[in-house]
């Protein structure tokens, strides 16, 4: 499809490798491209807040879709006292899921995409353990006995150290990871450290947090109060670092620049032989 003369450009969303791949052969054959990679969503919670509203939708966020989307939270992240609050909060929310079909009503957590996802997890959470992270809850007794689905039981890791497999790599599961700092800098420096800037949110009243994290976190999509922070259409959709590979974002008037050529037409009018010139006029489109 990339070298096909007939394609001008090709918009893809999937895993970082294969989107610097498609946007790296893209290129070489002159295409425009957009291509949306993987992600590491850091939530923190910091300053004063509404805990329980809080860590609920900062749950919800990482447990929605079994974690399996772009936007799901994954790391936790207490900033002083706020930890001990929000790891008691998480557990406590962590108890309430329900693993089961998305058919059945009482279901609030389904099963992950396949066998090789659902491996790929449980091994990420082994390696996680070797690297010193102590799981505090493992939902594996939630899972329906004598089911054909994928699924994983909700589970809630602490002691994440910046710098392990569980604080680095877009597990893409059912996995709460918590940190926890004495400053909201020490958070930010923890999200701009990674390799990927996809969302971000903080989660807080106040407005002095808010504007220090907004305007130094690296992420281009920026939450407060927020578990999933999904732009509105109108809006420009997408990452930066290894989570974006292009120039032009995806939705609002980004995705029209994308999808359409520019054209500038400048025009100058004669009227019959021997009248006078008209003025120019430009115009573009």
């Amino acid at each position: 499809m990339l070298e096909h003369p007939d394609i001008a450009g090709v918009n893809f969303v999937g895993s970082t490798p294969v989107a610097k791949h498609v946007y790296e052969h893209g290129c070489k054959h002159h295409k425009r491209v957009q291509a949306l990679g993987g992600a590491k969503n850091f939530l923190v919670l910091a300053g004063e807040a509404n805990i329980e509203k809080s860590v609920r939708a900062m749950v919800d966020s990482c447990y929605g879709c079994a974690g399996e989307r772009c936007l799901a939270g994954s790391i936790l992240i207490g900033v002083g006292e706020n930890y001990e609050k929000l790891k008691e909060a998480v557990l406590k929310e962590a108890k309430k899921v329900v693993v089961g079909e998305g058919l059945d009503p009482k279901t609030t957590m389904g099963p992950v995409i396949s066998l090789n996802a659902k491996e790929r997890i449980l091994a990420d959470i082994e390696q996680g353990k070797k690297e010193g992270a102590d799981i505090i809850f493992d939902g594996s007794s939630a899972v329906p006995v004598d089911s054909d689905g994928y699924y994983l039981g909700p589970y809630v890791m602490d002691n994440i150290k910046p710098e392990t497999l569980l604080a680095t790599k877009e597990i893409f599961g059912p996995v709460i990871g918590l940190m926890k700092v004495d400053h909201l800098s020490e958070a930010i420096d923890i999200i701009n450290s990674s390799n990927y800037a996809n969302t971000c949110s903080i989660f807080t009243s106040d407005g002095g947090l808010v504007q220090q994290f907004t305007e130094e976190v690296h992420p281009s999509m920026v939450g407060v109060n927020l578990g999933v922070p999904a732009p509105m259409a109108f809006f420009s959709f997408g990452g930066s670092k290894e989570s974006f590979f292009g120039d032009v974002k995806v939705h609002g008037t980004s995705s029209i620049e994308f999808f359409t050529e520019k054209h500038t037409t400048m025009q100058r009018w004669f009227t019959h032989d021997h009248a006078e010139e008209l003025n120019p006029h430009w115009n573009q489109k």
